[in-house]
């Protein structure tokens, strides 16, 4: 890979994590870096991810909910990464990050906390105060009203914004779901998928409802990274086809 990921270490104690991402908050505001931090309204993405999130971005001090494919997760951290917008992962130990570096993503503008312990929300306040997004894993996360209310007040005093993913957050400004419709490549159960073919859902607050259909593939097997198109639908695909294409 021609960037790099920096990852905590496994095994740091939670004093090691916040003095090891305040490093990185540094190095990441470092002017000779090169990449300036983001101060627009919204954390905005290119590509394929602006048409999906629009030229707005997710609405920065608020809460945006992801749910559904992974490979939803994959897309957006590519999307936004690629606009030279800097992002923490907090949670997700099991990811391949190589996903969304084939989806274009730009690693070093990428900080991952795989252990973040029990309290990933915490830490995620942490890194709000110096990333354009964070993005937290949050399937080992009990959340009550009260703490709800403590972090969104937390986070609309930060400069970033937030995403979670594996829990239900009250009221997000923003609702992102993918869901694979259909796949295509296989041959009576050999080959490889070529095309995978996700149904997008976009409830946002005082906004209509919009359905997109976004398309990840390679048009022949040469060809390096996939390529990923957008369109509206207008209506719900009833189920997943994996088309037998030679």
């Amino acid at each position: 890979m021609e960037n790099a990921l920096a990852a905590v270490p496994e095994g740091s104690t939670r004093e090691e994590t916040i003095s090891f991402l305040k490093a990185q908050i540094a190095q990441f505001n470092n002017p000779n870096r090169g990449v300036q931090r983001s101060h627009l309204p919204g954390v905005t993405a290119v590509g394929a991810w602006q048409e999906i999130i629009g030229t707005e971005g997710l609405p920065r001090h608020k809460v945006t909910q992801l749910d559904g494919s992974m490979q939803g997760l994959m897309g957006c951290i590519a999307g936004i990464s690629a606009a030279d917008q800097t992002i923490a992962l907090v949670g997700f130990p099991d990811a391949s990050w190589s996903a969304a570096y084939e989806l274009g993503a730009k690693l070093d503008n990428l900080v991952w906390v795989p252990h973040p312990g029990p309290d990933s929300l915490g830490i995620a306040m942490v890194l709000a105060a110096g990333f354009d997004l964070v993005v937290v894993d949050c399937a080992d996360t009990f959340l009550t009203p009260q703490k709800v209310q403590r972090y969104e007040s937390k986070i609309r005093e930060a400069d970033g914004t937030l995403l979670v993913m594996h829990t239900s957050w009250p009221q997000a400004a923003l609702h992102i779901s993918t869901e694979l419709i259909a796949g295509e490549g296989m041959q009576h159960g050999y080959g490889r998928l070529s095309t995978l073919t996700f149904r997008v859902d976009i409830h946002k607050k005082q906004s209509p409802p919009r359905t997109l259909q976004w398309t990840i593939g390679r048009p022949s097997y040469d060809v390096a990274l996939p390529v990923q198109t957008v369109q509206s639908v207008p209506s719900r695909p009833k189920q997943v086809v994996l088309s037998h294409a030679i």
